[in-house]
């Protein structure tokens, strides 16, 4: 640890010396004695050293936290406590409306109201399987889907060599095998 803090100390002194000869090659271009070439390579050699220095911070900080994890102090220095007991009174009130919440969610998923599923008889004629809608409400989902029928598994789906309803013969169900 104390090496990587002395290194913190090292990258931000040449930082600060970055900084100060940018400056000076800043108002060197500015008065027109310098070239943009020397006034890039000092914003160029400024961002370096300011990445080395947040890169050196980057390791105290990880050893740091690497030291009180192996100690098994990291929580208190963080000062984070972890205590058995009752509920503080704001954690009490919020998991109580929590709860009512999910009760009234749970009510209100239970009693969703039915759908008349019918034959639709408009332009294009009739389309079995499109539920009677009430204008005023929309039904719950589950309701919609309650009485629609079910998929078809993958075995029982027709392939496309066969028509629907037929068999096919035992020796056409064997897959090939590789030769």
């Amino acid at each position: 640890m104390v090496e990587f803090y002395e290194l913190i100390r090292a990258q931000r002194a040449q930082r600060e010396a970055a900084a100060v000869q940018l400056g000076a090659r800043f108002k060197e271009f500015l008065a027109g004695r310098g070239t943009l070439d020397f006034l890039l390579e000092a914003q160029r050699v400024w961002a370096d050293a300011l990445q080395a220095e947040f890169l050196a911070i980057y390791q105290y900080n990880s050893t740091i936290a690497t030291f009180e994890f192996g100690k098994g102090t990291l929580l208190q220095r963080d000062n984070i406590i972890i205590s058995e007991g009752p509920l503080p009174q704001c954690a009490q009130v919020r998991a109580v409306e929590h709860e009512r919440q999910r009760t009234k969610a749970l009510v209100l998923h239970e009693r969703a109201e039915p759908v008349n599923h019918c034959n639709f008889d408009g332009a294009l004629g009739t389309v079995p399987g499109v539920p009677d809608l009430a204008n005023q409400s929309l039904p719950a989902l589950p309701s919609l889907l309650a009485s629609q029928p079910a998929v078809p598994s993958i075995q029982e789906a027709p392939t496309a060599t066969t028509q629907p309803g037929t068999a096919l013969p035992s020796a056409a169900k064997e897959k090939p095998t590789a030769p």
